[in-house]
């Protein structure tokens, strides 16, 4: 809290008091949202410039398969087996690739469009500190009119 619980605020202290506790919260409030905004347009923007990028994708699968099955028979060379011991082995390798080539031209607008968002993030950034300043600067006209109106009205009140 900005204020001291144990002073009497009053008057123009107050309202100065009141002006700074004003600017400290719509400046981080403004500061928080704004940087939010740009951060999204930016991340929109490249995630737009990505799209125009091929895709690519690997994918691997290997498969080992053990069988020691007891078999008797007789073998391709004419003399008999008691057992015969198996290994297979499996494996597929695959690569993917993806490109939007032309989709009548919506993939280049979207980037531009993406562009414009972040430009006027930036601007609607810039646009409300201007209007906090102009705030600022009013209210802070308003206090030194205030503390003028009380000492003519303190004067006038000697007369």
């Amino acid at each position: 809290m900005l204020f001291d619980n144990n002073f009497e605020w009053s008057g123009p202290q107050l309202v100065i008091a009141r002006l700074h506790q004003l600017c400290f919260y719509k400046t981080i409030s403004h500061s928080q949202k704004q940087r939010i905004q740009k951060q999204s347009a930016n991340e929109d923007f490249l995630q737009a410039k990505a799209a125009l990028l091929p895709d690519l994708g690997f994918s691997s699968r290997q498969n080992l398969t053990y069988t020691p099955w007891i078999e008797s028979g007789i073998s391709g060379g004419g003399y008999t087996r008691s057992s015969v011991d198996k290994f297979y082995y499996n494996g597929t390798y695959g690569l993917n690739s993806y490109w939007i080539l032309w989709n009548g031209n919506r993939n280049h607008n979207t980037v531009k469009l993406n562009k414009l968002v972040e430009e006027k993030a930036a601007i609607d950034s810039a646009t409300t500190a201007n209007n906090i300043q102009e705030q600022i600067v009013q209210l802070y006209i308003q206090i030194l009119y205030s503390t003028e109106a009380i000492k003519v009205n303190k004067e006038s009140l000697e007369k």
